[in-house]
């Protein structure tokens, strides 16, 4: 018997291995196709009124419904009681909420000023900043052959998605993109302290993704009636019916999509250090490169 449990734990260890393995490739197929369709929606959204808080907003609240309904209902087969709705969980989650949704704000905002493929040449440079973040603000050390790593990785996409994008580059959007890679990078960061505090360690992955959505829906109103509050209201006033059915429809489809994107992210995040994940990102990107360019040019 003391022969075998040696040979019991490897087991155990490699079907485990092989579950975590399954799931980032089905995360990975989930946040290609997903991003892919919200990008297309968001895209219809900003090319019709350049509101990308407003379509931020949308997600979140779309996104905090469906998260909402699918906790309750898990919830409810489990035979636990709902306790999600508690002021302290929205609290824990504010840090990552603010991060989580300044990222996406920048991120729509480079999609209005600039083609999609370029959006996710700038966004392939999240290790960089991951590393930067990781360094400075986290006390994260990593070796020399890791940083050299990211080199070819970041440059390969980078290269691939030059020589699928065409002429619709701006330094705008680029700085906008920019800026979101170090918010997306914080993220990471954010869900490891929140599940290293006691109240976190009881939060599963949708009670944290529906605390992230709701507290970003209930931050953002004011945010966007002060920056885009009459932007919104002129666009409202000299569109025509069939076009606000049509960006309704489109704004729908982008939050929904963006609903299975953003927890397939939440659940990578959970399985990979912050830099992985970061990694992790251009992989997903030079997939996505390569079918934004074959559907925007």
């Amino acid at each position: 018997m003391r022969r075998r449990r040696p040979l019991i734990s490897a087991r155990r260890r490699s079907r485990s291995d092989s579950n975590k393995i399954m799931n980032l490739v089905s995360a990975v197929a989930q946040l290609v196709v997903t991003q892919m369709l919200m990008l297309i929606f968001t895209k219809r959204v900003t090319g019709r009124y350049k509101l990308p808080l407003c379509i931020c907003l949308v997600q979140f609240v779309v996104s905090a419904f469906l998260s909402g309904i699918l906790m309750i209902d898990k919830k409810r087969k489990e035979g636990t009681k709902t306790n999600c709705f508690q002021a302290n969980y929205l609290r824990l989650a504010a840090p990552l909420s603010l991060f989580w949704t300044m990222g996406f704000v920048l991120f729509n905002a480079s999609a209005a000023l600039m083609s999609p493929a370029y959006v996710d040449l700038i966004r392939c440079g999240e290790p960089a900043a991951a590393t930067i973040v990781g360094y400075f603000a986290f006390g994260d050390r990593h070796s020399t052959q890791t940083l050299l790593t990211l080199v070819p990785i970041i440059g390969g996409v980078m290269l691939a998605s030059l020589s699928s994008s065409k002429n619709s580059f701006s330094p705008t959007g680029a700085l906008v993109a920019g800026l979101s890679n170090f918010c997306f990078c914080c993220r990471p960061y954010a869900v490891k302290a929140l599940k290293q505090h006691p109240l976190g360690s009881d939060m599963d992955d949708l009670t944290i993704f529906f605390s992230v959505t709701v507290a970003a829906s209930l931050a953002l109103p004011p945010i966007v009636l002060l920056v885009e509050g009459l932007k919104l209201y002129r666009a409202i006033e000299s569109a025509n019916e069939e076009d606000l059915i049509a960006t309704f429809v489109d704004a729908f489809l982008s939050s929904v999509f963006f609903f299975f994107y953003q927890y397939a992210q939440l659940r990578v995040m959970s399985l990979l250090s912050p830099l992985a994940f970061s990694i992790f990102t251009p992989v997903v990107k030079a997939l996505l490169i390569v079918a934004c360019s074959i559907y925007f040019g």
